[in-house]
């Protein structure tokens, strides 16, 4: 009888301890997904200014006529397969 106390003992804190490493592995997956999502934001930010800037320059241009041209140039330049990826969010 002592056995099987200790038994289930060990094996309820064996399993406690699981999911507490389960839940913390979980937690730091979905944080560096963000923080590369993140991370791509700010690229196509930065990849982008350039275009904006040279689009305001051409005053015949709408402000839709801007847009694409801006995001025009930006799907030329190659900011790398996993920022074209989150790129396509941005065009809607």
């Amino acid at each position: 009888m002592a056995n099987i106390q200790t038994i289930l003992s060990i094996t309820t804190a064996t399993l406690g301890f699981l999911a507490t490493t389960l839940t913390l592995i979980y937690n730091l997956v979905k944080n560096i997904k963000a923080k590369k999502r993140a991370e791509n934001v700010i690229k196509i930010g930065d990849a982008i200014i350039p275009y904006i800037e040279q689009a305001e320059k051409f005053p015949a241009y709408s402000s839709i006529e801007k847009k694409e041209y801006g995001l025009g140039g930006l799907g030329d330049g190659g900011l790398g397969d996993g920022v074209l990826g989150n790129f396509e969010v941005c065009k809607k």
